[in-house]
């Protein structure tokens, strides 16, 4: 009988325990997914400088000094150089997502037109689809599988 008590016992502590932990962090986790949000929403919907210009211009500018870079004999210097463009091409790919991502919250907000966005959507694949190919050069110049 005791034991039964005892095991009783340790059951509801843990049970409490345990419990008093997950309100916890579903609470914590709520408020973080909440906040997490606004900020995502913000980030997609206001923290843009770039316009199409611009990242034709970003995208012309990387893919020129990718296709004309030339390896170094020397093995570390090589995988420096590639790492380095590769960052560079990485860095405006994701200016490039970042913008898709805001001209598809300005048309779903009603402030630009279908036929504005399907525009620059195309615009933006044709500028993902030159960095790719930029990007596969890079790799078969270098000889490097990224």
């Amino acid at each position: 009988m005791k034991r039964l008590r005892l095991f009783s016992l340790s059951v509801i502590v843990v049970s409490a325990i345990v419990l008093a932990g997950c309100g916890n962090k579903s609470g914590t986790n709520e408020s973080t997914k909440q906040s997490g949000n606004t900020e995502k929403t913000s980030v997609s919907v206001n923290d843009t400088e770039d316009t199409i210009e611009s990242l034709i211009n970003a995208v012309d500018e990387v893919t020129k000094k990718a296709d004309s870079a030339i390896p170094s004999d020397n093995k570390d210097e090589k995988q420096a150089q590639f790492i380095e463009l590769k960052d560079e091409i990485d860095t405006v790919d994701h200016r490039l997502d970042k913008h898709d991502d805001y001209i598809e919250n300005l048309y779903k907000r009603g402030e630009i037109s279908y036929d504005d966005y399907r525009s620059q959507e195309k615009q933006l694949d044709e500028l993902e689809d030159k960095l790719d190919a930029s990007e596969d050069k890079l790799e078969f110049n270098f000889g490097i599988d990224d």
